[in-house]
């Protein structure tokens, strides 16, 4: 891409400190101009010249991290730590189960009860307040909770019958690889069989999912510690009905972990709001209690094994299944792999 827009061979290209220099005319540019927006898809074609060992600058040797000194002394800047002027806060109030559907909501006095109420937000079984200041959006989230109504939830086994329930709901079986006839193989030896399983296990970040979002009339901002600001936008074009462009996302350090966490969920409620009150900057910050409540949590498993030995000691069959929910939910342009989206009318699943 560079190539094309400098007019100028891959051969006489240099890439350093985050630009690529034409080195006959000494011309640059940096990934934003070269990129313009777009997510490079493009496989790596063979053969790929390798740089020699000499040239590299960071490979091998210790890199000092600037950044721990100021994580240390509690200097560092976080998703939570971001302020706005005129910012105002806002929490979604969590039906009693993930199948709850929102059946009524009595705000009535909510704005007596509650200094600082801004808005109230109510679209399909989505609650939500809107408040001058986030302990104002604690209370008011807590009395809107006291004062709605809900569908019962259907109820989850109990852990006792965790692994006998995946079993239960499991549906049409796929075939990995199957080489050998397993079953003649199986009947000639010795099998040692063993069961492995794995719960439903909570990401449980140090600290709870933030996002922030401002929707100018044009353009939506969005301020999230999302390991994936591409794919999530993706899935906040088809959540809002909003051009995947009108969206520009700012990636912002955040409590870490690995797979779909809440940050993208809390990113998503910030958007919907933000829309809802336009020119503003809406945070929405997560309570412990929603973030181990509501977190995707990664997914259960049951590993079966089995296999034989011959009479020299030589694995002579294996075979291995496995029952597990998906593993692959991170956002993408299905709208439902975020949490706000399936609450929203048409519901998306």
């Amino acid at each position: 891409m560079a190539s094309k827009k400098l007019d100028a061979p891959i051969t006489e290209l240099l890439l350093y400190n985050g630009i690529v220099k034409s080195k006959p005319d000494n011309k640059s540019l940096t990934f934003a101009e070269i990129l313009e927006g777009v997510q490079i898809e493009k496989e790596v074609s063979l053969p790929v010249p390798i740089k020699d060992k000499k040239e590299h600058r960071y490979v091998g040797k210790a890199i000092p991290r600037t950044d721990i000194r100021d994580m240390v002394r509690g200097q560092a800047i976080y998703i939570q730590d971001l302020r706005f002027p005129g910012m105002v806060h806002a929490r979604v109030v969590r039906p009693p189960g993930y199948t709850s559907q929102l059946i009524s909501i009595d705000d009535t006095t909510l704005r007596n009860e509650v200094r600082g109420v801004l808005k109230t937000v109510v679209k399909g079984s989505i609650v939500a307040v809107i408040t001058e200041r986030e302990y104002q959006a604690i209370n008011a989230e807590k009395y809107l909770r006291n004062h709605t109504e809900w569908t019962t939830p259907i109820a989850f086994p109990e852990y006792n019958n965790l692994y006998a329930h995946i079993k239960e709901v499991a549906t049409g079986s796929e075939t990995v690889k199957s080489v050998g006839d397993v079953t003649a193989a199986s009947k000639e030896t010795d099998t040692l069989k063993a069961r492995y399983t794995k719960p439903y296990i909570k990401h449980a970040s140090m600290g709870p999912a933030c996002g922030i979002a401002m929707f100018d009339g044009e353009i939506l901002h969005i301020w999230s510690h999302s390991q994936g600001i591409y794919p999530m936008r993706e899935a906040l074009s088809t959540m809002l009905s909003l051009d995947s462009e009108k969206i520009h996302i700012t990636a912002v350090p955040g409590a870490g972990c690995f797979g779909h966490s809440t940050a993208d969920d809390a990113a998503a409620d910030a958007a919907l709001l933000a829309l809802e009150y336009p020119n503003t900057h809406v945070r929405v910050q997560w309570s412990r209690h929603d973030e181990h409540t509501w977190d995707p949590y990664g997914p259960a498993m049951i590993v079966e094994l089995e296999a034989g030995l011959d009479e020299n000691n030589n694995i002579n069959f294996w075979k291995a299944e496995v029952w597990t929910d998906s593993h692959s939910t991170r956002p993408n342009k299905n709208a439902g792999t975020v949490l706000t989206a399936r609450y929203l009318e048409p519901l998306i699943r």
